[in-house]
């Protein structure tokens, strides 16, 4: 599966979709990156709630994360009408603290088969989890690893569309609605691959790169 996703449904969609009390306000983001924030749902004390965590899974044995490659993405096997609203990925997340005790949580998007269309593109592709599941999926106390692997699978045949975009997704600096629009073959390569701004690219103090908002 690729490093990239976006989330451009608006927020109070995203908020009807979960059932969770945050009210959360962000603009659409069109190439989120690994290590940036990305927003999960997670159940705590038996109710769904919006949290944000970095998008590379940290386990809880590892030492020292730099040492540590990084982990986007999460096999399903090995985990022990075409839609139109927001698509729930299935996830892995994780609370890493360290020797000072600091602490980091983290998250990684679960694979699985690819159905038919996305076969065409990759061998593999994100988890769906389908709005009937997500108390399942979520129950993390009463469902077992096992139980829950159960529910992984590829996404139904004819459920996906799939297209060729721009390589300007390649510029973590490139966020724009360009960016999930089909690609023309003859497009300029101003078209396909737009320069980033002065802050962008190299830049480590881009605000962009650390941030989901």
């Amino acid at each position: 599966m690729c490093g990239r996703y976006c989330i451009i449904s608006p927020p109070e969609a995203i908020r009807q979709l979960f059932r969770y009390p945050e009210q959360p306000n962000f603009p659409p983001r069109y190439n989120i990156a690994p290590t940036q924030p990305v927003p999960i749902v997670r159940m705590e004390n038996g109710e769904r709630h919006f949290t944000l965590v970095r998008w590379g899974l940290i386990p809880a044995w590892v030492k020292d994360p730099k040492g540590f490659s990084l982990l986007i993405n999460a096999r399903g096997e090995s985990v022990n009408d075409k839609p139109a609203c927001p698509i729930a990925y299935a996830g892995l997340w994780e609370t890493w603290t360290g020797p000072n005790g600091e602490e980091m949580e983290t998250a990684a998007i679960i694979t699985t088969q690819a159905n038919a269309e996305m076969a065409t593109v990759h061998h593999r592709a994100p988890a769906i989890v389908a709005p009937e599941q997500f108390d399942f999926w979520l129950d993390c106390a009463n469902v077992d690893e096992r139980l829950a692997a159960e529910a992984i699978g590829p996404a139904p045949d004819g459920a996906m569309e799939v297209y060729e975009v721009s390589n300007a997704v390649n510029r973590v600096a490139n966020d724009s609605s360009m960016l999930v629009e089909p690609h023309s073959a003859d497009a300029s390569p101003q078209e396909t691959a737009p320069k980033p701004s002065r802050r962008a690219g190299k830049d480590k103090n881009d605000p962009r790169q650390g941030s989901l908002f």
